[in-house]
């Protein structure tokens, strides 16, 4: 788990200091670079590619498949990453995610109480989040992520490739 989590850092350095970062089904932009926080994002239908692929791999009948497919959040699921250098500021209950589209309060969401776990190569803390998206966006759509702790809110333009 530590090794993934670590990976999933790099991967957010790596794409955050571009300030551009290409979601599976979307491009995403930020505004400028934030230091250790980042955003992802799967569409519905790229989950859904994912999920045919699990079902071949794992002989799953067709009821099994269907089952399955319909968990699918039809919005797809958008994973906040942070990376801070204390475990208080990495603890996802100190950061919100609030969506807008069209100036408009789609959703709001408080991140639940974790315990981030430690980075072996750094001395940072590494915890994420993900959001089930119960609406699906056609068009583009704003993304907050609000720091509790730092004062600070990000935001993400997040636009829909993959319709």
């Amino acid at each position: 788990m530590k090794k993934i989590l670590f990976l999933l850092s790099i991967i957010l350095y790596s794409c955050t200091f571009n300030n551009l970062m290409v979601g599976n089904g979307a491009k995403i932009e930020s505004e400028k670079f934030y230091n250790g926080t980042g955003l992802l994002y799967d569409s519905h239908n790229y989950l859904v590619k994912k999920l045919q692929k699990e079902s071949k791999l794992k002989m799953w009948d067709s009821l099994k498949y269907n089952q399955e497919l319909k968990k699918l959040p039809p919005g797809g699921v958008l994973t906040v990453h942070i990376i801070r250098p204390t475990i208080g500021g990495a603890s996802t209950d100190n950061f919100t995610v609030v969506i807008m589209q069209d100036g408009v309060e789609k959703e709001r969401i408080v991140g639940e109480k974790n315990l981030p776990d430690a980075s072996n190569l750094t001395e940072n803390w590494i915890s994420y989040f993900a959001i089930a998206l119960n609406k699906k966006y056609i068009t583009p759509f704003d993304v907050y992520i609000i720091d509790d702790l730092r004062e600070e809110r990000y935001h993400y333009k997040v636009s829909p490739t993959d319709l």
